[in-house]
């Protein structure tokens, strides 16, 4: 291995472990979650979001704009933003699979 291919090495492992830490720091508070376009559609179409949803946006948003842990529990921060990425993302497809059925 040449010296360039090396150094071309070395910047793809610390490019791809680079592109993994901004993945963890995006989500739907950033507008970037992984089923934001359905949450844009049914909020732009004005739906009626379930109880359930709305509880779990608002844990959501506390947790990532005020820091207040939804959790009884201690957890580290890596383990609530994980549990609190999948619930949403688990929220979303639901409520979107009901906003599909009522409107198409």
């Amino acid at each position: 291995m040449t010296n360039k291919e090396a150094k071309h090495q070395v910047f793809m492992e610390a490019h791809a472990k680079w592109l993994a830490n901004q993945e963890k720091h995006y989500g739907y508070n950033e507008n970037a979650g992984k089923y934001q376009d359905d949450l844009n559609e049914m909020v732009w179409a004005d739906w009626d979001f379930t109880e359930a949803h709305e509880k779990l946006w608002r844990d959501y948003t506390l947790y990532f704009e005020e820091g207040i842990n939804p959790y009884k529990a201690k957890l580290s921060k890596k383990e609530i933003e994980r549990r609190l990425e999948k619930k949403m993302d688990d929220m979303v497809q639901a409520e979107f699979k009901r906003y599909v059925k009522a409107t198409y």
